[in-house]
């Protein structure tokens, strides 16, 4: 990544989210976040009036962008931003993030962004025992074996570290001026 600058952008709420979440908390943030309710974050700081290569990283919660997602999507300053320019998108999630995609490229497609691919990481467990895992850790903040015999929850290590792989093709891809074949590339090689 010599040639290339990144800028990571944080998002930061205007009142910090609680973590680990109480059962209060969760079910609380649902309505706004099945509505698509943006969270109030703070202004975003870009370095730059413009970038070569936008990745936008979000998490799905319950089946949609999270509150802070869809902050940032439909902030002024991010939509001119991304306008003609391209965007690949970043999902850390369980196995349940396609519909939370689909609010994403609505979005992105309205602020004009160029969307060049999706690389989902997610929880490989069983969707039911997936779900026990990850209250277990979001109700507890352990991000442990629950009870010694359920799988640790979330991405796995393994596929964290193949990460760099998405980038080093997506290094490739930008440096050839081939980003628009990024996505298909990704599943040509079963990385996604």
């Amino acid at each position: 990544f010599d040639a290339y600058t990144v800028a990571w952008i944080p998002i930061e709420l205007e009142k910090p989210f609680p973590f680990p979440w109480t059962v209060h908390t969760f079910f609380d943030a649902m309505p706004e976040t099945v509505l698509e309710k943006p969270g109030a974050i703070r202004p975003l700081a870009f370095n730059h009036e413009q970038y070569d290569l936008v990745i936008f990283a979000y998490q799905p919660w319950f089946l949609s962008p999270s509150p802070m997602a869809m902050a940032v999507l439909q902030d002024a300053r991010f939509r001119q931003l991304v306008q003609n320019t391209p965007v690949i998108t970043l999902i850390g999630s369980r196995n349940m993030w396609i519909n939370a995609q689909e609010v994403v490229k609505r979005e992105l497609a309205a602020a004009g962004a160029k969307l060049m691919g999706n690389v989902p990481y997610v929880d490989r467990g069983n969707n039911l025992v997936s779900a026990f895992t990850i209250l277990h850790w979001m109700l507890t903040g352990k991000k442990t074996k629950k009870w010694g015999i359920f799988p640790i929850p979330g991405v796995s290590a393994k596929d964290i570290k193949q990460a760099k792989n998405h980038g080093q093709l997506c290094v490739e891809k930008k440096k050839k001026n081939q980003l628009a074949s990024f996505q298909e590339e990704l599943i040509s090689r079963k990385w996604i």
